[in-house]
């Protein structure tokens, strides 16, 4: 019951966990550029998922969840922009 985004080129041997630690679970929805976006669930957090954006095919993350809002999600990038909800 828990889902990982994964990056994969190819082969199956290829495929990288994206999941970001301590987070119970993630979601891959668009890449371009060398930048993945998707959404997250972060442990402890019962409220709702999070908006992740990923560069450097998940060398490193940036959490894109706006201080105050209830859920986020990032579908569509982009140019550098991500887009969602």
């Amino acid at each position: 019951n828990v889902n990982h985004a994964l990056l994969w080129r190819g082969t199956a041997a290829s495929a990288v966990d994206l999941n970001l630690a301590g987070w119970k679970t993630s979601e891959a929805n668009a890449l371009s550029g060398g930048q993945i976006v998707g959404r997250g669930f972060p442990t402890g957090n019962s409220s709702g998922q999070h908006a992740i954006l990923w560069l450097n095919t998940g060398a490193s993350t940036l959490d894109l969840h706006p201080t105050n809002w209830i859920t986020s999600v990032a579908y569509s990038v982009y140019g550098g922009w991500q887009a969602g909800r």
